[in-house]
């Protein structure tokens, strides 16, 4: 029997394969929302999320205002004001900042904008994209950035700047768990995430290594509406 010509290229390939397998399955399962809601894993809403942050923020169900929280000292979203903000508010943003915004067919309550420079949400790191969701009432729901970059440095720089902003002007967050923050960049999956709930405001903000770059998502959402 003749012996393989390069068994470390196949030992290698076969590695590969496991891992790819290994890495879909892992994927697959952050998917289910049983396995979403036992992790933590929610949008400023309460509704199970993708744990990366992908994904546009689909419609909501009314909320019941859980009167044994407090309310927040003021609701910080981007420099928006939740409630209040309006879609044509939104389109004279978008306009100011050479930003293009679209309606989802399905749903023309939720807007999406794409490459959001960062001094239109006053950050120091530009949007993927953002996405504004608008209640019954016409007045905005809630907001969702993504930001990438290709280095931990920023997104980590940008996590410390936006829980910083939020825990002063809206309170304490309810659960922060951010001892990977400063190991973000040893492996995929490491996350860091701050989570805020009062009884008339909600924000999720996660810095997330995804293997091939650094992702920071921020959640911000009225429980009035």
């Amino acid at each position: 029997m003749t012996a393989p010509r390069h068994p470390n290229l196949r030992r290698w390939a076969l590695l590969a394969a496991g891992s790819l397998v290994g890495f879909t399955a892992i994927a697959g399962a952050m998917h289910i929302p049983s396995v979403q809601h036992a992790m933590g894993w929610v949008d400023a809403s309460g509704e199970p999320v993708c744990p990366f942050g992908h994904g546009a923020a689909g419609p909501r169900a009314p909320r019941v205002v859980d009167t044994s929280l407090p309310p927040a000292g003021s609701r910080p979203a981007l420099g928006f004001a939740l409630d209040t903000t309006t879609r044509a508010d939104l389109d004279v943003w978008a306009a100011d900042h050479g930003v293009t915004c679209t309606a989802k067919p399905r749903d023309p309550n939720v807007v999406s904008c794409a490459a959001v420079p960062a001094a239109a949400l006053g950050s120091n790191l530009d949007a993927t994209t953002a996405w504004f969701e608008f209640g019954a009432a016409g007045t905005l729901a809630s907001i969702k950035t993504t930001r990438r970059a290709d280095t931990s440095a920023p997104v980590t720089s940008e996590y410390r700047a936006t829980t910083a902003v939020v825990s002063a002007h809206a309170g304490t967050p309810t659960r922060v768990d951010d001892a990977h923050l400063a190991i973000l960049d040893r492996g995929a999956f490491h996350q860091a995430v701050a989570e805020y709930k009062f009884r008339d405001y909600r924000a999720v903000i996660r810095a997330t290594n995804m293997g091939d770059g650094f992702l920071l998502t921020e959640q911000y959402a009225s429980s009035l509406q």
